[in-house]
């Protein structure tokens, strides 16, 4: 399902502005799952799927892993 842009746009103002909230009171865990609904409505409004979100984040994972591995000691590689 997508959202029209216009409506996205306003329901992330919406949703940024609740997340620092939570975050002035503290509520890390809530911070937590406002962030991850953001992410929802921001990959809907742009029509990525699920499996697409999935793999550009294992590929950040892996570049990172990666980067780790390069920048470690020579004694370590």
């Amino acid at each position: 399902m997508t959202i029209p842009t216009n409506s996205a746009q306003h329901l992330v103002k919406t949703v940024d502005d609740c997340i620092c909230q939570s975050e002035l009171l503290g509520l890390t865990e809530t911070t937590a799952l406002l962030r991850m609904v953001k992410l929802d409505i921001v990959t809907r409004a742009n029509g990525i799927s699920i499996e697409e979100l999935d793999l550009f984040l294992f590929a950040l994972e892996t570049g990172a892993r990666t980067a780790e591995y390069i920048g470690a000691p020579e004694s370590l590689a």
